[in-house]
């Protein structure tokens, strides 16, 4: 086989995958991948093992026949802090807790839209939101056309991909159906507080957001699946939350799912926030969709 042909050869077999799946991070600090390695896995790694091990008892074979992309963006709000941790001095006593407020709290701070004159620089919004097309458009370069989209998003991640949903998504004329999730299959949030962005609104008036392809009628439904630990302060049933979100519930487009993440140790308290990466009622239900899809 000649240079050109190998080239070919190899192209269409990373086109070739059947199903995408985007994984999108929540609050706090995230590793980025090495810059030897950029597509190694970070803080989607132990779900994708746990995964990969319930896929290999159908016989499926995770690498040959999914795309998994992780989006990446905390560096945006980790530059801002930095700067304001910095900027701060010695005017403040430095501690381990205010460090995890500014990074964990501010997250949400930093996201929020706001006028552009508040930055010297492009808003932290729209290079979230940026960092969200960049890695459908990765996932769209390994996959099918058109293939089934899967996208999986813990606790801040949901409210970035609810707003991706609202906004870019619904842009037809600069980016792919694909990008624009037009292909969306299930929308999974886990740990997800969205609610707390909808506090002070009036519940009548909560708006919620409709499935990107416009029409649910060919699709499995629920196609949002939220899961959510009672003891968790980060993580919280959506159907509850108003007016918009109970509307999707009633429709059978949205399920909120209880579950308990972490272990004996972590399950009753706040640290079950960052436990649902490897739960296993997540998994499970994660690969059902999988097994699914490849048929």
């Amino acid at each position: 086989m000649c240079v050109l042909e190998q080239q070919g050869a190899e192209i269409a077999q990373m086109k070739n995958k059947k199903i995408g799946v985007l994984l999108v991070h929540g609050i706090g600090r995230q590793a980025l991948p090495p810059q030897h390695d950029s597509e190694k896995l970070m803080y989607s790694s132990a779900l994708y093992a746990k995964l990969h091990r319930q896929l290999a008892r159908y016989n499926n074979n995770m690498q040959a026949d999914i795309a998994w992309v992780e989006a990446n963006y905390a560096h945006v709000f980790n530059d801002v802090q930095s700067n304001y941790y910095a900027r701060l001095g010695k005017q403040i006593k430095r501690s381990r807790i205010r460090q995890l407020v500014i990074e964990n709290l501010g997250d949400a701070a930093t996201y929020r839209p706001r006028a552009r004159i508040t930055y010297p620089y492009e808003a932290a919004y729209e290079r979230v939101q940026a960092s969200i097309t960049s890695a459908l458009e990765k996932l769209e370069a390994q996959c099918q056309p058109m293939a089934p989209l899967i996208v999986l998003a813990h606790s801040l991640g949901g409210q970035v991909m609810m707003d991706y949903f609202l906004t870019r998504a619904q842009n037809t004329s600069s980016i792919s159906s694909f990008t624009n999730a037009r292909s969306l299959k299930r929308f999974i949030t886990f740990g997800c507080n969205i609610p707390l962005f909808m506090l002070g609104q009036s519940p009548e008036k909560v708006e919620a957001i409709s499935h990107p392809a416009g029409k649910v009628g060919d699709l499995d439904l629920p196609w949002w699946l939220n899961f959510y630990d009672r003891d968790d302060v980060l993580g919280y049933p959506l159907i509850p939350t108003g007016a918009g979100f109970e509307a999707l519930g009633q429709t059978g487009q949205l399920q909120d799912i209880q579950i308990n993440a972490g272990n004996v140790f972590t399950r009753w308290n706040t640290l079950s926030h960052m436990a649902y990466w490897r739960n296993d009622v997540l998994v499970t239900s994660i690969a059902e969709d999988i097994v699914r899809y490849l048929k």
